[in-house]
C-alpha cells in the first residue's frame, strides 16, 4: 500500500505543468466561445446582452491566459537564473492578474444573477482597473530576463522607463481612487503642459524600452541553442537518488524527463556545453580566450580551472612526481 501511494504521488504532474494544462485550456475554451458568437452573429440568432456577457468573458478569460503563458516562462527563467526581482514581478503579475480577471468576471455575470448596488458594482470596476494596471507594470520588466547583462547606458535607459511607467500607473491609481487630487494636479501644472510632458515622456519611455529590448537580443543572436550539438535521443548511465537503481536515462533536452525504472521517480537529466558567444565548443580549452573569435573565457567555463577543481578535490589522479 506504501508503494502504490508513493508510486501515485510520483506520476502527479508537477503544478506548473499543471498550470499550462489550466491556462491552455481557459484560452482554447476563450477562442472557441468567440467563434461560436461569431457564427451566431453572421445568422441574427444571439440575443445582444448575452452576446456582450459571453464575449466579454472570454476577452478577459483569453487575456488572462495568455498573460499566464508569459508569467510562467518568466517563472521558469527567473528561477533558473536566480533574478529575485524578476521573479517576485511574475509573482506580482500572476496574483494581480488573476485577481483581475476575477473582478471583471464578477462584474459581468453577478448582475445577472444577484441584483447588486451601484457602489458595488463601482468598487468592483475601480478594483478591477488598478489590479489591470499593475498587471501591465508587472508584466512590463518579464520582457528583459536574460542571461545576458546588459550595458549600462542600456541599464539606465530600462530603469528610467521602468521608473516613468511605475509614475503612470501610480496617476493612473489615483485617477480611480481619487479622482479630484489627480484633477487639481493637473491644474496646479497646467493643463497643457501636464498633458505634453507625460505623453512626450511616455512615448521616450516606450522608444527606450524597445531600444533595450532589440539590444537584448542582439546580444544572445551568436549564442546557440541550448544542447543543439548532443545526438538526439542520446542516454548515460545513472543511479536513482531514491531507489538506488542503476540504469539507463534518457538525455533528450525535454522538459518531461525520464521515469526511474522502478520507483517511478521523475528525472530530469539537463547539459549544458561549455560554449563561446560565437558557437566555438570550449570543451577541454586550456587557454583564456576564445581561439575563434578572440573573447575571453569566464573561469568557470575553461578545462583547466575544472580539472585543478577536481585534482584539490581528489577526484582527479595527481601527475606522479618521477
Amino acid at each position: 500500500m506504501t508503494h502504490a501511494a508513493s508510486t501515485t504521488a510520483v506520476d502527479r504532474p508537477p503544478p506548473l505543468r499543471v498550470a499550462r494544462r489550466v491556462l491552455l485550456i481557459a484560452l482554447l475554451a476563450s477562442v472557441a466561445v468567440l467563434l461560436v458568437l461569431a457564427c451566431l452573429l453572421l445568422l441574427d440568432v444571439s440575443s445582444s446582452q448575452r452576446t456582450a456577457q459571453a464575449a466579454g468573458s472570454a476577452v478577459v478569460t483569453g487575456v488572462w491566459s495568455l498573460l499566464g503563458f508569459a508569467v510562467l516562462r518568466s517563472l521558469d527563467a527567473s528561477s533558473r537564473l536566480g533574478a529575485r526581482w524578476f521573479l517576485l514581478a511574475a509573482w506580482i503579475a500572476a496574483s494581480a492578474s488573476t485577481l483581475a480577471a476575477a473582478a471583471w468576471l464578477i462584474l459581468i455575470w453577478i448582475p445577472y444573477w444577484i441584483p447588486v448596488s451601484a457602489a458595488i458594482e463601482d468598487a468592483l470596476a475601480r478594483g478591477g482597473w488598478i489590479l489591470s494596471i499593475w498587471t501591465v507594470v508587472a508584466v512590463i520588466p518579464l520582457a528583459f530576463v536574460s542571461r545576458h547583462p546588459l550595458p549600462a547606458w542600456a541599464r539606465l535607459v530600462a530603469l528610467l522607463g521602468g521608473c516613468f511607467i511605475g509614475w503612470l500607473a501610480l496617476l493612473g491609481t489615483c485617477g480611480v481612487l481619487a479622482q479630484s487630487w489627480v484633477e487639481s494636479l493637473v491644474r496646479s501644472f497646467g493643463e497643457e503642459t501636464f498633458f505634453r510632458l507625460h505623453a512626450a515622456g511616455a512615448i521616450f519611455a516606450f522608444c527606450g524600452l524597445v531600444v533595450v529590448a532589440v539590444v537584448q537580443r542582439l546580444l544572445g543572436r551568436g549564442e546557440p541553442e541550448r544542447g543543439r550539438t548532443i545526438p538526439w535521443r542520446l542516454s548515460m548511465q545513472a543511479t536513482c537518488p531514491r531507489c538506488g537503481l542503476a540504469q539507463a536515462l534518457a538525455v533528450d533536452g525535454g522538459a518531461e524527463g525520464s521515469r526511474c525504472g522502478r520507483c517511478r521517480l521523475r528525472i530530469l537529466v539537463e547539459i549544458d556545453e561549455p560554449r563561446c558567444a560565437c558557437g566555438y565548443v570550449l570543451y577541454k580549452l586550456s587557454g583564456d580566450a576564445c581561439p575563434e573569435c578572440g573573447r575571453p573565457v569566464p573561469e568557470e567555463d575553461r578545462w583547466m580551472s575544472h580539472a585543478v577543481d577536481s585534482m584539490a578535490a581528489g577526484t582527479v589522479d595527481r601527475p606522479s612526481s618521477a
